[in-house]
């Protein structure tokens, strides 16, 4: 009996431990992931390439403003990988996505010049004897742009595919031609009319015929603006969470004079995404025709305000569509920087003969209109006109 008794025992016992260990957590499945790994700063190109033939690991993007690199890595490698000391840190190489909702359908071209109404709210017009963005370098972090269409061919001066660079920096969207015709649509008496229309645009392929992208291809874009000498940078897409990778290169760009402006997002309910967050961005939220706040707009960092919702455009196939989102008022708002650009005089607040990041920043706030709530309108409207005109207040 006292055996029998011992028997059942160890047969719970051993069932026990059975039912405990199916429920134990699962090792991480050593499957491919999107990853960008930073290496120290004092590391060589040799070294980079001897850690990465060690661990086996593909280097699919070269980002080389950050001293990373982008791959797919397992589970394995990244624990592997990370007991290297030249190796900085591992981030993960998020999605990005555009900040716009569904286009309506819209087809006919208009056959006179069409003044939509965000043109006239941001008061561009009234700036237009004094300047049109001449010959400022204006780049577009998007979808591509439609190469042929005829509102912006010949303000189309080049570009760069950071998905593929090996292909078309052609849109593919249309999100990207929507955002480019409201900066720089022409003044050739059809379609419409963009804040500076003969300011040159520069299409950097970021995000794929989806929307979609991903964090090293705007490290790959930016780096690409810098080499080529661009003055602005519209970034109309937007992340939820925080990324040292790349708030370290926007950094780089704005040290290097570039003005970025970008879209607080379409996350209603939530805070502002990033790099709109970051401090050194010009950050948009959007209006609507009656200077009221979209309901996908979120709360946060707001630096200003413009037009965003039921907004007429290019579109791809040289065509026109009406668009809403924070992505449309971040190109408004990098129009009336392209303004600005060609009287730097108007923000050169130290007087140093030049107008940095910062100082336009500072006078598009200080030239706004004031519309109330700072949590949702931050100093208020963008105005093209008081930008480039109003003294400067020593």
């Amino acid at each position: 009996m006292i055996k029998k008794w011992i028997f059942i025992l160890e047969l719970i016992s051993i069932l026990t431990v059975f039912s405990i260990t199916l429920h134990l957590p699962q090792q991480q499945s050593d499957t491919g992931n999107k990853k960008i790994i930073i290496f120290k700063k004092d590391v060589s190109n040799q070294e980079k390439e001897n850690i990465l033939n060690k661990y086996n690991i593909v280097k699919e993007k070269d980002l080389s403003l950050i001293n990373g690199i982008a791959s797919n890595l397992t589970y394995s490698q990244v624990r592997a990988i990370l007991q290297e000391e030249k190796i900085e840190r591992i981030e993960h190489d998020t999605d990005v996505k555009s900040s716009a909702e569904n286009p309506q359908s819209y087809t006919d071209s208009l056959k006179d010049e069409n003044v939509t109404w965000g043109l006239d709210r941001v008061d561009a017009l009234s700036s237009f004897l004094i300047t049109k963005g001449e010959n400022v370098n204006i780049a577009i972090m998007d979808t591509g742009i439609d190469l042929s269409h005829t509102d912006l061919k010949n303000n189309i001066k080049g570009g760069f595919n950071a998905i593929n660079s090996k292909k078309s920096y052609d849109d593919d969207n249309g999100h990207g031609t929507m955002l480019a015709g409201i900066i720089a649509a022409e003044m050739n008496d059809s379609g419409v009319l963009g804040v500076a229309p003969k300011s040159n645009i520069y299409a950097i392929k970021v995000l794929g015929s989806n929307g979609l992208g991903s964090l090293s291809n705007i490290i790959k874009g930016l780096k690409w603006a810098i080499d080529n000498k661009m003055d602005v940078v519209n970034l109309s897409l937007s992340i939820e969470t925080d990324s040292k990778a790349l708030h370290e290169a926007i950094i780089k760009a704005v040290d290097a004079n570039i003005t970025i402006v970008a879209s607080a997002g379409n996350q209603f309910g939530k805070s502002v995404g990033y790099p709109a967050n970051y401090k050194e961005v010009i950050s948009v939220s959007a209006i609507n025709s009656k200077n009221q706040i979209p309901i996908f707009c979120p709360k946060g960092k707001i630096d200003i305000v413009a037009p965003g919702s039921d907004i007429y455009s290019t579109f791809r196939g040289s065509k026109y569509r009406v668009m809403s989102g924070t992505s449309l008022a971040s190109a408004y708002v990098t129009g009336v920087v392209a303004l600005l650009l060609v009287v730097p005089e108007q923000c050169d607040f130290n007087q140093d003969g030049k107008s940095t990041p910062t100082e336009i920043k500072n006078r598009l706030e200080s030239t706004a209109i004031n519309l109330g709530d700072t949590s949702k309108y931050g100093f208020g409207l963008v105005n093209a006109y008081n930008a480039v005109t109003f003294p400067i207040k020593k």
